[in-house]
Parts: C-alpha cells; sequence; structure tokens
C-alpha cells in the first residue's frame, strides 16, 4: 500500500516571475521512508532566478553529544570564522551550549553512477538518512546550530548556498530558470532503527565513498 498527496504552489508576481512547483510526498506501508519529488516550470517569458534548499530541521533527541554526521564527500569547507574554529569536529555534535555560534560547513558530495547522494546523521541504534539526486541539487548544507534553548540542526541539499541572490550572481553560482524549461528535484528521507540497520548505514556511506 502507498500513500501519496501531491499539492502546487504558485510563486508569481506581474512583470515578473511565474513559477509553479509541484510537489509530490509517497510513503509505503511498512517502510519508514518518504519520498519528496518537486518538478518547477517557468510558465514565464523571461528566465528568473532559482535558489531552491530543503531544510531539513533535526533536534533532540536524534541530536546530541552522541549523534555524529555521516556523508560521503569529496571535500568539506567551513563557511566563516566560526566554522573553521570548528572545522576538526564538524561531523560531531554537542550537548546544548549556551552562546554557541551557529556553524555552517558546506560539503562536496560523492555520488554512484546514478547521481545519488547520501549523507545520515547516526547515533548508535538510532538514525536519520537523507539520499538525494544531485543532478539539479549538486550542493549539501550542514548547518550545527546546539545552542542551548534553540537547539536545532540542519541538513540541506540544495541547488544553491545560502548565501542570498546577489552574492549568488556575482560568484556564478545562481540559477536561472529559462522560459517554458521544467527541473525535477528528489530527495528521501528513511528513519534508521537499530544498531544492525546503524551498521549497515555506515557501510553503505563508506561504500559510496571509496567509489
Amino acid at each position: 500500500y502507498q500513500l501519496e498527496l501531491t499539492g502546487t504552489v504558485s510563486e508569481a508576481r506581474l512583470f515578473d516571475e511565474q513559477l509553479r512547483l509541484v510537489r509530490t510526498y509517497r510513503l509505503s506501508l511498512g517502510k519508514p521512508t518518504i519520498h519528496i519529488s518537486d518538478t518547477i516550470t517557468n510558465l514565464g517569458d523571461t528566465p528568473p532566478p532559482l535558489m531552491l534548499l530543503y531544510h531539513i530541521n533535526i533536534g533532540f533527541p536524534l541530536v546530541t553529544k552522541d549523534a555524529r554526521l555521516h556523508i560521503a564527500h569529496e571535500a568539506v569547507h567551513p563557511r566563516d570564522d566560526a566554522a573553521r574554529a570548528g572545522l576538526d569536529t564538524w561531523e560531531k555534535y554537542a550537548t546544548a551550549t549556551p552562546g554557541f555560534a551557529e556553524q555552517v560547513f558546506y560539503h562536496h558530495a560523492t555520488t554512484g553512477e546514478d547521481n545519488q547522494a547520501m549523507a545520515a546523521l547516526l547515533q548508535d541504534d538510532f538514525g536519520l538518512a537523507l539520499q538525494w539526486d544531485t543532478t539539479n541539487l549538486p550542493y549539501f548544507i550542514q548547518w550545527k546550530n546546539t545552542r542551548q534553548g534553540i537547539y536545532v540542526n540542519g541538513i540541506e541539499p540544495g541547488n544553491c548556498i545560502p548565501e542570498g541572490q546577489n552574492s549568488a550572481r556575482e560568484n556564478k553560482r545562481l540559477m536561472m530558470l529559462k522560459p517554458g524549461k521544467t527541473l525535477s528535484f528528489s530527495c528521501q528521507l528513511q528513519i534508521i532503527a537499530g544498531k544492525e540497520a546503524v551498521d549497515q548505514q555506515k557501510a553503505d556511506i563508506s561504500k559510496l565513498r571509496s567509489t
């Protein structure tokens, strides 16, 4: 049995962008997995900027001092001085800490032959795995915020990094969607339950890392 939910969202302004997003969620009975599929179409006659970032925000009890982020990647880049200070421990999460300065890391993910990338936030016997198609989502952002009182962290694939249109344009990273063109995006979230499943997830990421 499969549950499928589809919705449409429009972003439109007179004499400006005319975008339509169609999103579909799919869930199968007995499987702790959510598939997210998006198509974005430019219905207008001009090429507007397109910046899409999946803000997958996670907190306690998944994020604790025992949690680790596992990802098959070729490189990791700190956003600023606060992130550079934590570069040696980017994969480790701490307990709630007063005054903690958020740290943001950009990962250059390793992909398989089907352009699928993989990351997982794991404890010893529990976790959340993320898989996404890098064809149109080439970036992966790790947001670490373990500040006391606002304890939430993000694992975020996207076609951009969180820098704003002006900076993206200056750095030649801004995607423009041509009139009449449609782009597709997809990602999958899966609950990982039990030590055996966690170990298998680590092995799958390690295998992808070595390809």
